[in-house]
């Protein structure tokens, strides 16, 4: 994926979304792995509307985040995602309450490679890539992800992309033919 953004060749595929059906299609497979780890995934849905976006892109996107937060969590631990509309955005965050990023490292972590703990690559598996392709994913998107510690432990990644519903997404193409 970050080869064909490189050379210019990815492209983003929008059509309309179910939410509800979208969303918990993605998260039941994680909800059980979850259960497996003796962890607690929650999926928060307050947004159930129709929304137009890449799925095959959007579900990647939530997938990284969500093997990210079930690695950087222990037994106990919960992994919140929130899907709901703000300020004319969708916004999606995936909050756990695991080990967490450091400030330092927040600062690096959608570079490609980088990984913040060296020693847990063989741990943990990965390769540094994941963010990289989740910040692409939500670039071709034209929307933002952003990293922030979720108080008092864990993490908490802001996923916000320009809320498109298919009745302004059909006007949009009419505008432009």
């Amino acid at each position: 994926m970050l080869a064909r953004a490189d050379a210019k060749a990815l492209t983003n595929q929008p059509t309309t979304i179910n939410s509800l059906e979208f969303w918990n299609q993605i998260v039941t497979p994680y909800q059980e792995i979850a259960s497996q780890q003796q962890k607690s995934l929650l999926l928060q849905n307050f947004y159930q509307q129709k929304f137009v976006a890449d799925p095959t892109q959007i579900r990647q996107l939530l997938v990284i985040l969500l093997d990210n937060a079930l690695k950087y969590t222990h037994a106990g631990d919960t992994i919140t995602v929130t899907i709901k509309a703000q300020n004319g955005q969708l916004a999606i965050d995936v909050s756990d309450t695991g080990i967490g990023i450091s400030p330092e490292a927040q600062k690096h972590i959608f570079d490609r490679f980088y990984r913040a703990d060296h020693s847990r690559t063989q741990q943990t598996g990965g390769s540094g890539l994941g963010l990289a392709i989740a910040q692409l994913i939500v670039q071709q998107h034209q929307g933002h992800l952003a990293v922030q510690a979720n108080h008092p432990a864990g993490t908490k990644m802001l996923v916000r992309l320009p809320l498109k519903s298919p009745r302004t997404e059909k006007a949009a193409s009419r505008k432009r033919h």
